[in-house]
């Protein structure tokens, strides 16, 4: 199958286009594949793009460099990845071919070079491993060794193999994410093993930042609300301690309230944070930071909101807290009104 790449976002095509001309200079098979493929057949934007070439990612980097004047790359030497910059509101990643294995459950893969089909099939889901040839004689031609397309047709969140939760729970979070993104159904199998790595609490075997910081990719989403929900419904944020027990209708509420448009978009991510460990104590707040190694300035600002928070409810039982909210920052003020309104929905 062939597919028409024009149908990309115009700067996206020219540049993926040069690179492939490139790969052909050298000789070198490269493709686009993963999230760019999957949304390219669910017309939707993407301008994260990843390239896997079938050779050395840095060596790749290096030849892009030589032939294109206006393109900087990064090379990643430790990963023998590299990201080429320098593209306004394009970013794209160069890696090699590779398979993997996992030498104990929950750990980092370790990886070998390979060729594409084992690329293919180390990744998450079968609608993630799709990819398209860039190379002059083939391009647009769709490689699918796993029916990825016909489950992203049907709308459905397949894995590759029983082990696919154990060797990585972060995929628990990753299945329930583009779950609630794109409103798709997990394959029957999938689903039983999902819910088993959750009843089992498989996330132990990943050090707890790691697995926090995929929990927070959700909160990226256009509707984090219904990520959140769907979670706490599969029992799935039991590793957050006591602000995993936050109801589901507060979490709905959060949702519903960081919807509307704000000039503090940037903060959405904290509001968010400060409105699950409301619940908390200061000192309470401080271990879970510690465990998740929350950024300083992150934490600082968490604190700070929900120390208002509470504040401000002990001061409104007095008839006092208007005064208090004029001495508060906008900020943290916006965080109380979003606090109040999603505790007047429930």
């Amino acid at each position: 199958m062939t597919v028409d790449l024009k149908k990309l976002n115009g700067r996206i095509y020219r540049v993926i286009t040069k690179i492939g001309r490139c790969a052909d200079e050298h000789q070198i098979k490269a493709f686009i594949v993963g999230g760019v493929v999957r949304d390219f057949f669910l017309d939707q934007p993407n301008s994260d793009i990843d390239i896997v070439v079938e050779a050395s990612a840095p060596v790749f980097a290096r030849h892009l460099t030589e032939r294109f004047k206006a393109i900087h790359v990064r090379i990643h030497h430790q990963f023998g990845t590299a990201t080429v910059e320098g593209l306004k509101g394009v970013y794209i990643d160069i890696v090699s071919a590779r398979g993997e294995t996992y030498p104990y459950p929950g750990a980092l893969p370790s990886v070998f070079r390979s060729g594409l089909k084992d690329d293919l099939f180390r990744r998450d889901f079968t609608i993630n491993a799709l990819a398209i040839c860039i190379n002059k004689n083939h391009f647009g031609d769709l490689i699918d060794y796993c029916d990825g397309l016909k489950d992203l047709r049907k709308g459905i969140i397949r894995v590759f193999h029983d082990q696919s939760f154990v060797d990585d729970p972060t995929r628990i979070l990753r299945a329930v994410r583009f779950e609630q993104r794109f409103g798709f159904k997990f394959f029957s199998k999938t689903r039983q093993l999902l819910r088993t790595a959750i009843r089992e609490h498989f996330e132990r075997t990943v050090s707890s930042p790691r697995y926090f910081n995929e929990f927070v990719r959700g909160l990226e989403e256009e509707d984090p609300g219904r990520y959140l929900v769907r979670l706490k419904n599969l029992e799935a944020m039991d590793f957050l301690g006591k602000a995993g027990q936050i109801r589901p209708r507060i979490l709905q509420g959060l949702g519903e309230a960081l919807k509307v448009p704000v000039a503090k978009r940037s903060f959405k991510k904290i509001f968010f944070l400060a409105g699950l460990f409301s619940c908390c104590t200061k000192d309470e707040i401080l271990d879970c930071g510690n465990k998740f190694q929350w950024p300083r300035e992150e934490k600082k600002q968490i604190i700070a909101m929900v120390g208002s928070w509470h504040h401000f409810n002990e001061l409104k039982e007095k008839g006092k807290q208007k005064e208090f909210l004029n001495s508060c920052s906008e900020v943290v003020k916006y965080f109380i009104q979003i606090m109040t309104a999603v505790n007047g929905m429930v």
